[in-house]
């Protein structure tokens, strides 16, 4: 519900728009998307939405995220093209670098890290490693990896999509004074 929390962005896409802009490590400037609920009548909030994102340096995303799949989840896929790079993440939760093809010897050699570090599977204590580093965060004064901040330019993203339905037009960021109670379809 609305008055709960949303919907198919809400819920499930919040993850992957939390990664695209972690991994673009930039701020966004404008969101623009648009909404339905296609399969779910019963349900108040979207089971499908597409939209697109500007970065403040002037690179742009798209999003798209859909609750519509029979039977199970098919993939989540995240792609980064750059002038010096390219990355391509798939697999069923963008566990998978399909591509890493990279200018800069150093940064192309990390493939080898990172395939090291990915787990295989992603359900079950796929969060573990984010809690030790948050424990180690509490216990030691370091500054942890993901922090409440992270989280709430998610939501902020999420909530300036759902905006950018209602007003039919792109919202700049920062979001203010909009929250879910504010949605229709």
């Amino acid at each position: 519900t609305w008055e709960k929390d949303g919907g198919a962005l809400m819920n499930q896409c919040i993850h992957g728009l939390d990664l695209m802009r972690w991994f673009g490590g930039l701020e966004i400037s404008t969101v623009s998307a648009t909404l339905a609920n296609r399969c779910h009548p019963y349900l108040e909030v979207e089971d499908v939405g597409i939209g697109f994102v500007q970065f403040t340096n002037g690179a742009i995303g798209s999003f798209e995220g859909t609750t519509n799949l029979y039977k199970k989840n098919l993939e989540e896929r995240i792609t980064l093209i750059g002038e010096k790079g390219t990355v391509v993440l798939g697999g069923e939760c963008a566990q998978e670098i399909e591509v890493w093809e990279f200018s800069d010897p150093a940064i192309q050699a990390l493939r080898n890290e990172i395939n090291h570090s990915v787990q295989s599977s992603v359900y079950g204590s796929s969060h573990s490693r984010v809690y030790a580093d948050f424990n180690h965060a509490l216990l030691t004064g370091v500054q942890p990896t993901v922090d409440g901040r992270c989280g709430r330019d998610a939501l902020e993203l999420v909530l300036a999509a759902y905006k950018s339905h209602v007003d039919k037009a792109p919202v700049s960021l920062p979001l203010n004074d909009f929250g879910t109670l504010s949605m229709h379809l």
